[in-house]
């Protein structure tokens, strides 16, 4: 048998309890007080499953840590999508001389990572990439673990950017699930730094932590090299490169002339970018290089770029944009499309992504002027719960699913026309 229990103002998980923290909003949060400032605040015995679902950002784990310290405080958070432990430790070296409290929660972020987490409680981050003047160019987010995790001493000082009275020379724990690492490798840790207003608030590339990266099946987690208390900032992700996007894209288009396929792209800002890789695919699944471009380097103005295609396929080419910066690191644009002979735009998956705000997901898909298609959703066990029909746009289309009132969880969805079904599975998180 199971129990929760407290001591002491202390919890004691005993023989793999459960608990499940749900419903928090911004302005609203929920938090489960631990009232111990040492770090048997809370405990586990028995066996090693059971432990706290947050999977939320504003389910806190509220520890009133105060002066507490030197040692490890290390809550016991546990996937339910992978039921699998997922404990997230801060060592603290220093202890605050100020009185506190640390938030703490995690949540599985898929696709495009979102929903986003907040920067400050209250603001929502709305930018994934490097500098924060091209708010929606997150095409970075395929360089993060599907994760985000809190970690916010904000209560020691009362306002954002006041470090002198938290705790200091932290190292982060952060474990995380096998399906959330999205093929990444040398994992490091960022956070997003609050700059005093939005306008200044930017992932910072000089505000990475690096640390020792662990593999193995199937513990996967990073330990970080020591944190500042001046870096303590509230949201964290798990990265596989030092700088969040090397460079800022504002555009990229693709345009068939005379059989040939011109390439156009433009970006505000570089950092430690090599090059440029245009690639091409036939059915926006399997891709091949067309030709190579030398990035700039380091840049803050507006720079232009072409290339062409000579040899597009015969009906219509996806082309997609591979930038490399100098240690390897590499990130995609987005999927653009275009034909050289006036045939109807092929019948294709592009994507499927969480909105930013979590509330519906966003379907891509290629189809031909006037086109009739539909869409289900199907649950796990293969029950109908959305059914729809409508006639495409030439080109790249968008679908919006309603998906506020689902439970998370995997989901089915199918796209079809008069000859191609597609048919893709999806992780719904309505936790923001």
């Amino acid at each position: 048998m199971s129990f929760v229990f407290a001591q002491n103002n202390a919890l004691i998980l005993n023989n793999s309890p459960y608990i499940t923290l749900n419903g928090g909003v911004s302005g609203n949060p929920i938090n489960l007080i631990i009232n111990q400032s040492n770090t048997v605040g809370i405990s586990t015995l028995g066996t090693t499953n059971g432990g706290i679902l947050s999977e939320g950002e504003f389910n806190y784990v509220d520890w009133i840590i105060n002066t507490g310290g030197p040692g490890t405080y290390t809550i016991p958070f546990y996937d339910p999508n992978s039921s699998e432990n997922i404990p997230f430790s801060m060592a603290i070296g220093t202890v605050a001389t100020g009185v506190g409290h640390m938030l703490f929660s995690t949540y599985h972020a898929p696709g495009p990572r979102t929903p986003f987490a907040t920067y400050n409680g209250t603001t929502a981050i709305s930018f994934m990439n490097l500098q924060n003047s091209a708010p929606n160019s997150n095409n970075d987010t395929a360089n993060v673990v599907e994760r985000w995790w809190i970690a916010d001493a904000e209560s020691y000082s009362g306002t954002y950017g006041n470090f002198s009275f938290m705790p200091s020379g932290i190292t982060f724990t952060f474990k995380f699930s096998p399906y959330e690492m999205h093929n990444l490798t040398n994992l490091d840790a960022q956070p997003l730094e609050y700059g005093g207003s939005a306008a200044t608030t930017m992932w910072n590339p000089t505000i990475v932590f690096p640390g020792t990266y662990t593999s193995g099946t199937p513990e996967k987690f990073v330990n970080t090299t020591t944190v500042p208390n001046t870096n303590l900032y509230r949201a964290w992700v798990l990265v596989n490169k030092t700088t969040l996007l090397p460079i800022e894209l504002i555009s990229f288009s693709a345009v068939c002339e005379s059989g040939k396929v011109i390439l156009d792209w433009s970006t505000a800002s570089e950092n430690n970018n090599d090059y440029y890789t245009i690639e091409r695919s036939i059915d926006a699944q399997t891709w091949e290089t067309v030709t190579m471009v030398p990035g700039a380097g380091n840049s803050n103005t507006t720079l232009y770029y072409n290339a062409m295609d000579n040899q597009p396929y015969p009906d219509y080419t996806y082309y997609r944009l591979k930038q490399t910066d100098y240690n390897g690191a590499f990130t995609y644009s987005n999927v653009v499309i275009t034909g050289c002979d006036g045939t109807k735009t092929p019948f294709n998956f592009i994507s499927i992504n969480q909105s930013m705000d979590g509330g519906d997901m966003i379907l891509s898909f290629t189809a031909g002027e006037g086109e009739q298609y539909s869409y289900t959703l199907y649950d796990i066990r293969g029950r109908l719960l959305q059914n729809k029909s409508a006639k495409a746009v030439e080109g790249k289309n968008e679908v919006h699913i309603n998906t506020q009132d689902l439970s998370n969880g995997i989901y089915i969805i199918t796209l079809q026309n008069e000859t191609k079904l597609i048919s893709k599975k999806i992780f719904i998180n309505n936790q923001f």
